[in-house]
């Protein structure tokens, strides 16, 4: 991405935004069944596990 000039926000909403907004809204996307005034509820969460040990590094020092 380039950071430089006026136009960084512009590449940002046409390189990122957009396509992952696209996704999102897809009539498959996780928010296929929203609306703020028809449908409220939101979708069902996905599924959570915990990671395994030792599969991130500590911070901690």
């Amino acid at each position: 991405m380039r950071w430089d000039g006026p136009q960084q926000i512009l590449v940002f909403y046409r390189d990122y935004f957009y396509p992952l907004m696209d996704r999102l809204t897809a009539q498959d996307g996780p928010f296929h069944a929203y609306d703020k005034v028809m449908h409220p509820q939101l979708p069902e969460m996905f599924p959570v596990a915990e990671a395994p040990e030792g599969y991130f590094r500590s911070s901690v020092q």
